[in-house]
């Protein structure tokens, strides 16, 4: 008989802080953040043995598998270099940018339609949020 992996969608208040704190530490590790895994745990408060133990058993569920493809909807203020900004944070979490379709300024913004492949969707929503001419990121759809 094979072992069967099952997978639940959890609420995160229902999980425990040392799930959390892995989940943390990988991030920093990814991010540069942590040079090592020993920053990583030291900074997020767990040994480097809780680490290796759960970093394989919980992402978030905005991650990608290798893959994976994702599509997105941006609003872009109209202003020079405003998508390479935006192209830029998706390099930066390993997305491999495989579509772009920019409509024309309308009132100041622009609309822009992208898929990618791979990388970080957390991290590039929570970096596109802190980016001035990025308006607006969602996620539009997942394969």
């Amino acid at each position: 008989m094979k072992n069967i992996t099952r997978l639940y969608l959890v609420d995160e208040r229902a999980i425990p802080e040392v799930y959390l704190k892995v989940l943390e530490a990988r991030q920093g590790l990814v991010s540069g953040r942590d040079a090592s895994v020993s920053d990583a745990a030291r900074r997020v408060g767990i040994s480097r043995s809780v680490f290796y133990k759960y970093r394989d058993l919980i992402r978030p569920m905005t991650e990608l598998e290798e893959g994976g493809l994702t599509s997105f909807y941006a609003l872009l203020e109209d202003k020079a270099g405003a998508l390479s900004s935006l192209l830029k944070l998706f390099y930066e979490r390993g997305a491999n940018i495989l579509t772009i379709n920019q409509n024309i300024p309308v009132n100041g913004s622009a609309s822009v339609t992208l898929s990618a492949r791979g990388g970080d969707v957390d991290a590039i929503l929570k970096d596109a949020s802190e980016h001035h001419e990025v308006l607006q990121l969602e996620v539009i759809g997942r394969q």
